[in-house]
């Protein structure tokens, strides 16, 4: 297999054109329709549901299933999780469409998918068939094939009944461990092999149900690659240096260049002894071993509808990444949302809040501090963080002001009186300090002002 792509994935655009939903607006994922039963059952019920499908002794697993369903109950049931919306509904159908074209159509109806409104590129299998994707994979990913990988492979886990067999295994460890004097490192290691293993074998199944469904098999490979730059934005631009400059107000030209970027990690190949997964490395290799489909598609849907989602979602993730404290990203993401959507005002706003929690974290050092947004910074994202950098406690209040003002809406005034608040009794600021450059007056205000001249000469 080639792996030319990888260039690609962090230097290019993805070329899509401008989508009419969002040219000034965008309109946030809610859920709709029928609440699915796993949200109306109570735990208790769910758990009977589980144990018939289990068809096992009720002592064996009872344990596993009521801790299983309470964690699930509590997720589904947080406010967290979509269903009935347009994201949800597209992720079902690709996951339906690898399981019958897989041939493997029996498993549809014990599978449930839901979004998760979450920043980190990630999906999640519960024994139960409900699977997690959540809007920050969506987000990265390059096609369908890609989300039809990260499917079977979640769908392989359920199969394979991976989440009871982890669980067996912990006790079992759990009691040896206490009955001899092992080194509770061992214990760990041992138990990190165990689903190591695991990965690797949902990997297999999952690349065996993707490439029978008659998806291309690079893009599995180019999934995994999409994990290990998934700290990463979506794209890698340059950061405009004039982005910020408006009338009577600009930016030093160096504050947002970028003139050394640090090396890009990636972990490829990560010593993984105790982590619960492969390194990508060890994943790559075992999937190289697999008989290929370079011949297969990308998509099946249409390039349309994926766009769109995956546009959705890129949109979705800037409030995500607001919420989490990770204003770098924020400002950097909408930069490159406004580059194919200029006029988008939720785009603006999504900036402005992102300037505003950047001012809060240099005039509160201690609030950005527990935040981990400093080791998430890579790539040209750097430029956001110079700027931040070089800027005064006042320059960046001002520049967030600034950015808040122009939106406009009286929502976003608790904003600008918390800046002027800071500016006023933090920083002592006076306002005299401003420098304001003249506007240039126009050709009707000249002629008033030399008939004005002409007659008070006379």
């Amino acid at each position: 297999m080639k792996y030319f792509f990888l260039l690609a994935l962090l230097l290019t655009v993805q070329a899509y054109s401008q989508l009419p939903q969002f040219k000034h607006s965008m309109i946030h994922s809610e859920c709709k329709g029928e609440i699915p039963a796993k949200l109306k059952n109570g735990v208790l019920a769910n758990v009977s549901i589980d144990l018939a499908k289990d068809k096992s002794d009720w002592y064996l697993n009872k344990d596993f299933y009521l801790q299983t369903q309470y964690y699930l109950n509590s997720l589904l049931k947080s406010g967290k999780v979509i269903f009935g919306d347009k994201m949800n509904d597209y992720v079902n159908q690709v996951a339906k469409d690898v399981l019958i074209k897989s041939g493997n159509d029996s498993i549809i109806n014990k599978i449930e998918i839901f979004i998760l409104k979450s920043n980190k590129v990630n999906a999640v299998a519960m024994q139960d068939g409900s699977i997690f994707i959540t809007v920050g994979l969506l987000a990265q990913i390059e096609n369908e094939a890609q989300l039809a990988f990260t499917l079977a492979h979640e769908i392989s886990h359920v199969i394979l009944k991976h989440n009871l067999e982890s669980y067996n295994e912990v006790k079992q460890e759990v009691k040896n461990y206490k009955q001899s004097s092992e080194n509770v490192n061992d214990v760990i290691e041992r138990l990190s092999d165990y689903s190591k293993q695991k990965e690797l074998e949902a990997d297999s199944l999952g690349y065996t149900i993707f490439s029978k469904a008659g998806y291309d098999s690079d893009e599995a490979i180019k999934m995994l690659y999409v994990l290990l730059y998934s700290h990463l934005p979506f794209d890698e631009l340059p950061f405009s240096s004039t982005f910020f400059n408006k009338e009577n107000y600009t930016l030093p030209s160096d504050y947002l260049s970028l003139e050394t970027m640090g090396e890009i990690s990636n972990n490829i190949d990560i010593d993984d002894t105790y982590s619960t997964h492969p390194n990508i490395q060890n994943r790559i290799e075992g999937m190289e071993k697999l008989e290929e489909n370079p011949s297969g598609i990308t998509q099946y849907s249409g390039d349309s509808l994926f766009t769109y989602i995956n546009t959705k979602a890129r949109f979705e993730n800037q409030y995500l990444n607001l919420i989490s404290k990770n204003f770098f990203r924020v400002v950097y993401e909408s930069y490159l949302l406004k580059l194919q959507y200029p006029n988008n005002t939720y785009l603006d706003a999504c900036i402005a809040k992102g300037l505003y929690g950047l001012s809060k974290f240099k005039t509160y050092p201690e609030i950005a501090t527990n935040s981990s947004w400093e080791n998430e910074i890579e790539g040209n994202t750097e430029s956001i963080k110079n700027m931040y950098n070089k800027m005064s406690q006042e320059e960046l209040a001002t520049l967030a002001i600034k950015a808040i003002y122009a939106l406009k809406d009286p929502n976003l005034n608790s904003y600008l009186y918390d800046l002027v608040s800071d500016m006023v009794e933090t920083m002592e600021f006076d306002y005299t300090d401003f420098i304001v450059k003249d506007k240039p007056k126009s050709e009707k205000t000249i002629l008033k002002e030399k008939k004005e001249n002409e007659s008070f000469l006379e």
